[in-house]
């Protein structure tokens, strides 16, 4: 059968050489190396499994390349299983949450050892994650994606200098305070939340609209109408989770320098500092239980600073307005398409999304779709239009 993936296509090439440069930089490893051949043999086989549903159910999974050894806390079988189509859509719906399939080269054949945890510090780790049938992400150490391929637009994304939560920052202004530590940490972890965020709602596979506005009241009140289930106070759990988390981390700091200072002796100052753990409160829970009201019709609105105003918001606007849109892609950020009709860029879930963003112009929207794919909007002065950057979940 002729391949979609062989070990002499460019994109084959493309990550293998990748992979080949990130092992010869001294790092944590994966305990892997293998030939271009494997991991063709690899990804053509993580294609087509993802081509099969299993009951119904579609096959979305992550197939991580590492030897058990050098993953504390994986879940290893007694014997491996050869890592085939079959198995991989039969082993898809047990696979724990934040794990992905373990697979391993042995005697040059592939093989699934048991379950492995996800965020693989190594540098030359590859995860091969199935999110949709016909395509496959490509992550190749700190590049994630790396590559998405369909076996026809095979796109590279590589060096992008940019992911979901960076790529939020930007666009909603919310820059580094200088000589702040603390306040800038607390910045970039609720541009992760708003991220993570994202990622529940495109996992529970409703979809929804969230409209990340930039204060409690404003003008963008005026294009909410009916607001259904606007709160009477704003959700703050997560930024509040966020800077306990971070006073805990520097009061803990403190504590340890005073006791660096203090006249004991070395071994109860080790024994106090062994004794110490340090004290982080989990945001996820609230980050999915905000998810789920994307699943209510409607916008789900919160502020820059992830306060949550509110959910099911019907978007109005004059059926004369004009919206200029500008189409961007994950992969380059380089402009593709200047001034594109509106009805071109979706459905009526996307368009008011656009006319929003263009009637208030220091918002940012993000629509997820129920088949997955989520779109970012926001107004770019620059080119006096609404940016709009398809196919977001690369970056997700």
């Amino acid at each position: 059968m002729t391949r979609l993936f062989p070990p002499k296509a460019e994109c084959i090439v493309n990550i293998h050489a990748q992979l080949e440069h990130l092992r010869k930089i001294k790092s944590i490893s994966t305990g892997q190396a293998f030939t271009a051949e494997q991991l063709s043999t690899i990804i053509e086989t993580a294609f087509w499994a993802g081509l099969k549903p299993n009951e119904g159910r579609t096959t979305r999974v992550s197939l991580s390349v590492a030897a058990p050894e050098y993953l504390p806390g994986a879940a290893t079988f007694r014997s491996p299983i050869p890592c085939d189509e079959a198995t991989i859509v039969k082993l898809a719906p047990a696979v724990p949450l934040q794990h992905s399939l373990g697979v391993s080269v042995v005697n040059d054949a592939l093989q699934i050892w048991g379950f492995a945890p996800n965020g693989i510090k190594a540098l030359d780790s590859l995860a091969v994650k199935l999110t949709e049938p016909g395509t496959v992400r490509v992550d190749v150490g700190p590049y994630r994606p790396y590559a998405v391929l369909d076996g026809r637009s095979n796109n590279i994304l590589a060096a992008t200098g940019s992911d979901l939560a960076h790529y939020l920052r930007q666009k909603l202004g919310k820059a580094f305070p200088e000589g702040d530590i603390l306040e800038t940490q607390a910045i970039w972890q609720e541009c992760l939340a708003l991220a993570d965020h994202v990622r529940m709602i495109l996992s529970d596979g409703h979809g929804g609209t969230v409209l990340v506005v930039p204060s409690e009241t404003g003008d963008w009140e005026s294009s909410l109408d009916p607001f259904l289930f606007r709160l009477k106070a704003p959700i703050t759990v997560i930024r509040d989770i966020i800077r306990k988390n971070l006073d805990n981390a520097n009061d803990q700091g403190q504590l340890l320098d005073e006791l660096s200072q203090a006249s004991i002796s070395d071994d109860v100052k080790n024994r106090i500092i062994a004794a110490l753990h340090p004290i982080n409160i989990d945001y996820q829970r609230s980050v999915r239980a905000i998810a789920s009201f994307a699943k209510v019709d409607g916008a789900v609105v919160m502020t820059h600073d992830i306060q949550v105003l509110g959910f099911g918001a019907k978007i109005v606007f004059p059926s004369s307005q004009e919206v200029k849109i500008c189409k961007f892609e994950p992969m380059s950020g380089s402009q593709s398409v200047l001034h594109l009709p509106l009805e071109d860029i979706g459905g009526m879930r996307h368009q008011s999304a656009a006319r929003f963003v263009e009637a208030n112009r220091d918002s940012v929207a993000i629509v997820v779709s129920q088949d997955r794919h989520v779109s970012l909007m926001n107004w770019e002065n620059e080119l006096c239009s609404v940016c709009v950057v398809r196919n977001a979940e690369w970056w997700a």
